[in-house]
């Protein structure tokens, strides 16, 4: 679910944000990057 969950919210996060992933088996912080495609991870 984790790249799946992020790329359905992606584009309702603002560049520059950071989240904190989640899953059963760890975690870890992204920063959400502009491109010419829109924000990513």
């Amino acid at each position: 679910f984790g790249g799946v969950a992020l790329g359905m919210v992606r584009r309702e996060i603002l560049p520059g944000t950071t989240l904190q992933a989640r899953w059963p088996d760890g975690e870890c912080s992204v920063q959400i990057e502009q491109n010419e495609k829109g924000a990513t991870v």
